[in-house]
């Protein structure tokens, strides 16, 4: 039970921390522009806290082995919790656990680090509710959420998916735009390794369930996405009962002066899941 309350008011975080081994719990922060404002930390806990109607929740920069448990991140005008890059070392080794992260324009936003896991959160009626920019190194986890009735459910940028990012066990359904949709870069799909994986998770009920949008800079990258190696998705249920390969599909546009033009609308040769689930993970 949150036992104490504040509320915050002008441009700067409610709490900034930049020590080491600090922990904030059963607290209801409010208004004001950020709730939390963590850098060059470790080893920083926050649970059974409510965030509520902050311009930022969270953010977290430079920092590792940070615990966000049992919190409720609500009304929030950008970034429910936002990672971002740091010029002197990554974040890394986050865990963000059994959350309610709800009714916010970013649900989570995770733009560095490496080693983190993302499980067992209820991210819910956000504009977008997990976007992942870049990560690198060891490999980042998110599995066992429940990413629902958001705008978008996951969004996942070029770099992310070409960094050992793990998405699975999740249910993502009845998002109003798309389950996952994914902005491609071209040389994604030649690397065997170190390439994100979509896989064991249950995708439907969702406008689209998943897409994805590749843009293209010339012949090489053509040729890059034509010889493409490695489909994302990997036994996902969608919602079917055919065995036969998920189609997954793609806008692909090309660059013509400054404006990209779409030139290409379907499915490509590695654009499916080849072996679906018949039934839904429990």
């Amino acid at each position: 039970m949150n036992t104490t309350i504040i509320h915050g008011s002008g441009n700067t975080a409610i709490f900034s921390i930049g020590s080491d081994d600090v922990t904030i719990e059963q607290m209801t922060i409010k208004e004001g522009f950020m709730g939390i404002h963590i850098e060059n930390s470790n080893s920083i806990q926050i649970q059974q806290t409510t965030i509520i109607d902050q311009y930022i929740g969270i953010e977290i920069q430079g920092s590792s082995n940070i615990q966000i448990h049992e919190n409720e991140i609500t009304g929030i005008d950008v970034y429910g919790i936002h990672i971002i890059m740091s010029s002197e070392h990554d974040s890394n080794s986050l865990i963000i656990s059994n959350n309610l992260i709800q009714n916010n324009e970013q649900g989570i936003f995770l733009a560095d680090g490496q080693d983190h896991n993302i499980y067992e959160n209820i991210i819910t009626e956000n504009q977008v509710g997990l976007s992942l920019f870049m990560t690198n190194g060891e490999p980042s986890i998110i599995e066992n959420n429940q990413i629902k009735e958001n705008n978008d459910g996951i969004i996942l940028y070029s770099e992310a998916l070409k960094s050992p990012i793990i998405i699975q066990h999740n249910t993502i359904i009845q998002n109003y735009n798309a389950g996952i949709s994914c902005f491609v870069d071209p040389s994604t799909f030649l690397s065997e390794e170190h390439t994100a994986l979509i896989q064991y998770n249950n995708i439907y009920q969702n406008q689209q369930q998943a897409y994805m949008y590749l843009t293209v800079n010339g012949l090489s990258d053509i040729w890059n996405i034509f010889n493409g190696r490695r489909s994302l998705f990997h036994s996902n249920y969608w919602a079917t009962t055919s065995t036969s390969p998920y189609p997954i599909p793609a806008d692909m546009s090309v660059f013509i002066g400054i404006i990209p033009q779409l030139i290409y609308q379907g499915t490509l040769i590695w654009g499916y899941d080849t072996d679906p689930a018949i039934e839904p993970y429990q």
